[in-house]
């Protein structure tokens, strides 16, 4: 029998910082959960090493983390250690971002949201760049559009594929919304029996 929850789990500090996000998403109200799709894009630059451009929004993105503290204690430990990752990106902060993230007990519908703004994101959009937008799987681009849908900026996603909004949109709109679900199943857990 395997594993349900494996995919959930972040592999990586970019993965642990999604489901920081999404994690505040679902659980701070609704105009303050606003600020996690702005700041989505912090990821990719702490990824990079550069914190800075996180330090500049540091108002909203402590604010943003805050609430996320107030709305549940026991999201304590991946709110401080998402910030402190997110403005200093570091080996040591990205190891103990993964790990506070892969602690925290969350929903299936948190756990979902995570992987498909994380790592889901990841293959999504690294398949896209591969073979072009036109020729990518549908599967890919139904992963894109629900991603967008949630938490992911739109604009942010043509900027690293490199095209135009307006293509992006009509490629997405033209999927299903639910195609991207059988992307779940594709990895095999490391967790089978």
């Amino acid at each position: 029998m395997s594993d349900t929850t494996w995919w959930r789990q972040p592999a990586t500090p970019e993965h642990a910082a999604a489901a920081a996000l999404s994690a505040a998403l679902i659980r701070v109200e609704p105009v303050r959960a606003q600020s996690a799709r702005a700041l989505y894009p912090l990821i990719a630059e702490s990824s990079s090493g550069d914190g800075v451009a996180a330090r500049r929004k540091a108002g909203p993105l402590s604010t943003l983390m805050q609430a996320l503290i107030d709305s549940d204690l026991q999201c304590t430990d991946l709110a401080l250690a998402c910030e402190q990752w997110l403005m200093h990106p570091s080996a040591d902060t990205g190891a103990a971002l993964v790990v506070a993230a892969g602690s925290l007990e969350t929903s299936p519908k948190e756990k979902e949201l995570a992987w498909l703004c994380g790592a889901g994101i990841d293959v999504a959009m690294a398949e896209v760049a591969l073979n072009g937008l036109r020729d990518a799987s549908d599967a890919a681009c139904s992963l894109i559009a629900a991603g967008c849908a949630q938490l992911i900026p739109r604009v942010w996603v043509a900027r690293q594929l490199g095209v135009s909004r307006d293509a992006l949109h009509r490629r997405i709109r033209a999927t299903g919304a639910d195609d991207w679900r059988h992307l779940l199943g594709a990895f095999a857990s490391p967790c089978t029996t």
